[in-house]
């Protein structure tokens, strides 16, 4: 494998009052752990992954809101040859405050 890498996106839904709406994807935060070579394993547990400070608040669920944003982790391992990259993406939801005990901040 060429790479592993996660990556943190921010998906903000645009709405507006006529019903239409547009959709933007950006990358705000991503880490990669370099190459994976044959017969070897890369465990991602418990690696700490800088998020920027100021970033606003997941949707929490309010109505008639203009803009929605949500945040997901997209796990990707490419592959060195002509294979195609494997993803999982797992939803996430971001906040203003530490929740519960952290052991990333002791």
């Amino acid at each position: 494998m060429s790479s592993s890498v996660v990556k943190l996106k921010q998906i903000a839904i645009f709405n507006a009052s006529d019903g239409h709406s547009e959709i933007s994807v950006k990358t705000v935060a991503k880490m990669d752990q370099g190459k994976i070579d044959p017969g070897e394993v890369e465990i991602w547990n418990r690696v700490p992954m800088l998020i920027p400070e100021f970033l606003p608040p997941s949707y929490l669920g309010r109505k008639g809101i203009i803009i929605d944003l949500t945040y997901s982790l997209l796990f990707e391992v490419k592959p060195s040859g002509m294979g195609r990259s494997l993803q999982s993406q797992i939803p996430i939801m971001i906040g203003t405050k530490p929740y519960g005990n952290n052991p990333f901040l002791n």
